[in-house]
């Protein structure tokens, strides 16, 4: 069979190779599955390069079915980390519903998605892009309104919409946006991050598909909740489970208050 793969750690140019490989043979109880497309991400290329002092062996599964209708497999591809990730930071902490729920990026791949599932699940989707430019590419059909980070004030123009608050924060980049953050959430809000950190370097799922709850981040295999009465999305076999840290009624100083615990 082709295959591309690397027997230590380094630069692409350095350690992958391409070429034919033996058929592999299953054994009792296994199976041979043909791979149609595969999905690589960020993580993946981190652990290739040795990220944070990982080790080898490095292997990761991220089994698919094939999208319905329309829908080719490179999409089925790529959904699986970024819907992974969107779905635990959307869900993880208890359904949307009639809930005000801001998501920054939601152009991109994460952020996107996030956006698409807090609508399914019932929530008011405020969302935010980097340029005033990239308003057009809104899909008002998901997202209710949409902020440009480049505006004059931000987070005047998210509390415009949520003026006691925003519910829930989906974040693709929490050092950027921690203060803008503080600015428009609501008394016990949670605030969900995506972006790894280096406490958990060999983590099975926190180098590229863990979200957090205010930087909290671990391993663990147990499925997000789903909104009640609402068919199912995406289902995670395995991925990181949220600490929920909430941010507590904001002191006159207005800096983040977080219960204590976590990392």
């Amino acid at each position: 069979m082709l295959a591309s793969w690397y027997d230590e750690e380094g630069p692409a140019a350095d350690v992958l190779h391409v070429g034919e490989l033996p058929d592999p043979e299953p054994g009792p109880g296994e199976v041979r599955i043909r791979v149609s497309v595969s999905g690589l991400n960020p993580g993946d290329t981190k652990k290739r390069r040795g990220w944070l002092g990982s080790s080898m062996p490095c292997t990761a599964s991220y089994p698919t079915i094939r999208p319905s209708g329309h829908l080719g497999d490179e999409l089925g591809a790529s959904l699986g980390i970024p819907g992974i990730t969107a779905h635990r930071a959307v869900f993880a902490d208890g359904p949307v519903d009639g809930r005000l729920v801001l998501v920054h990026g939601v152009l991109g791949a994460v952020g996107s998605l996030a956006a698409q599932l807090a609508h399914w699940g019932g929530a008011t989707v405020i969302g935010t892009v980097r340029r005033s430019g990239d308003l057009d590419g809104v899909d008002p059909a998901v997202v209710s309104h949409a902020v440009a980070l480049d505006a004059e004030d931000p987070a005047a123009a998210i509390r415009a919409y949520a003026p006691d608050g925003v519910h829930r924060v989906i974040e693709v980049s929490l050092s950027a946006n921690a203060d803008l953050d503080n600015a428009v959430t609501a008394p016990d809000a949670v605030i969900a991050a995506s972006e790894p950190t280096p406490t958990t370097p060999n983590s099975p799922s926190g180098h590229c598909c863990s979200t957090t709850s205010l930087c909290a981040c671990s391993a663990a295999t147990t499925s997000p909740p789903r909104p009640s009465a609402r068919p199912p999305a995406i289902s995670p076999s395995t991925s990181a489970t949220a600490t929920p840290w909430r941010t507590s009624p904001r002191p006159t100083t207005g800096s983040t208050q977080a219960n204590a615990g976590g990392y």
